[in-house]
């Protein structure tokens, strides 16, 4: 179990409290060790207040009754979960989940007693709205290009992203692809096989192996063609 003060570290209204505040945030907190697949946020959460990541990563996203997915945020080491804060802060249950992608190591801070600090501290009120701004924008960022971005550009690029070097793997499913790119796993599948019959890239079980970089930024850098009727 991560030490208590190890998470709070790695957040600045903690790190920059009074010695009273960080005393009283320390005593507040509580260790919590969050396995792959749990939800922090939704029907089967397993949190009862606000959450504080020392390691790992949550993805907030919302589902439909058909398994659709799309991935509103994430959020790691040093960040605020929104929805978590939303969900607490309202006392209403959201239509978006969260649930842990990797390992979480962190504390949780009752809601009340953080509320308290939101109303009485500067900066923990500050750190707060900028955890909600940060991820308005993700969510705006997000909206935009699926709204407006092509699929093959925006999936070359995902591969590139993570996956940088000839050779490299990207060790996710066709479906946890199409998760983040909050479309089918059918279209996915297409265009990874384009892209693996153009020489980009090689399929495996779970995974995507980059072959040829200069193919997948061309297709990210290709400019849209607009035909006219």
């Amino acid at each position: 179990m991560i030490a208590k003060t190890s998470v709070l570290e790695a957040y600045a209204f903690y790190r920059s409290a009074s010695p009273q505040l960080r005393e009283a945030i320390e005593a507040a907190a509580r260790p919590v060790n969050l396995r792959p697949g749990t939800y922090s946020v939704g029907p089967e959460a397993r949190i009862d207040g606000v959450l504080l990541l020392g390691s790992g990563r949550v993805r907030v996203f919302m589902d439909s009754e058909t398994g659709r997915e799309v991935t509103l945020c994430r959020v790691g080491r040093g960040e605020l979960c929104p929805l978590n804060l939303v969900t607490l802060m309202s006392r209403q249950q959201p239509a978006a989940k969260a649930v842990v992608e990797a390992a979480v190591l962190g504390v949780t801070v009752p809601v009340a007693q953080f509320e308290s600090w939101v109303e009485s501290d500067t900066l923990v009120r500050r750190c707060t709205f900028d955890a909600m701004a940060a991820s308005l924008i993700q969510v705006t960022e997000q909206i935009q290009q699926i709204t407006f971005g092509r699929l093959d550009r925006r999936l070359a690029d995902y591969l590139l992203c993570r996956c940088p070097e000839p050779g490299g793997e990207v060790r996710l499913t066709h479906e946890q692809i199409a998760a983040d790119l909050s479309t089918a796993r059918e279209v996915v599948s297409r265009l990874l096989r384009d892209f693996e019959r153009r020489g980009a890239v090689s399929l495996g079980r779970g995974k995507v192996i980059l072959r040829s970089a200069d193919v997948l930024t061309s297709c990210v850098a290709r400019p849209l063609e607009v035909r006219v009727h």
